[in-house]
């Protein structure tokens, strides 16, 4: 939370509350900071609202006591690509990296609706790398992978499709 510029709290939580804070007669503008490492300003939609103005502006006569909230969500993520995109049925584990937009460290890799263990590297929110068990690779079919956010009050992101297949194995003979 900044009031005119000073920062008066941080990281005020899900639902959490920066209590109250002393503005100064006259003018005042509140805007929000970053609380959460690896996060920025630019992830999420930010409401302001109460009795503030929607650009954080609020006017305090001598002792006016006055609510603003601020309201942050994670933007949506988007699944641009995922990378293999194919796997043999009753092959091995791997790794998958996903590339996209809007990734945190609050995201979770989806394969088939069932959440991976997933990795994401501060500050970089385009990619992400998810661990695909082998267990997943028993039939063959083309299964969705998305990325869900915690902090998104939206949903998934949208979905792209890893292709599980059997591998053949054809015999040829040379040329006489």
């Amino acid at each position: 939370l900044q009031i005119n510029g000073t920062t008066w709290a941080t990281n005020g939580g899900d639902g959490g509350s920066t209590g109250a804070q002393d503005g100064v007669v006259g003018s005042n503008t509140v805007g929000e900071t970053v609380g959460t490492p690896g996060t920025s300003l630019s992830d999420f939609t930010v409401v302001i609202g109460g009795e503030c103005a929607a650009d954080g502006t609020i006017t305090l006569a001598a002792g006016d006591d006055k609510t603003c909230t601020i309201t942050n969500t994670r933007k949506l993520p988007t699944l641009t690509s995922i990378d293999p995109a194919f796997a043999v049925v009753g092959g091995p584990a791997f790794s998958m990296t996903l590339s996209g937009t809007n990734f945190g460290e609050d995201s979770t890799v989806q394969f088939n609706g069932s959440d991976l263990t997933t990795h994401y590297t501060s500050p970089e929110t385009t990619h992400l790398t998810a661990d695909i068990p082998a267990s997943d690779l028993t039939e063959v079919g083309h299964f969705p992978v998305t990325v869900n956010n915690s902090l998104s009050t939206s949903g998934s992101s949208n979905s792209q499709t890893v292709t599980v297949y059997y591998k053949f194995l054809g015999l040829f003979e040379p040329d006489a």
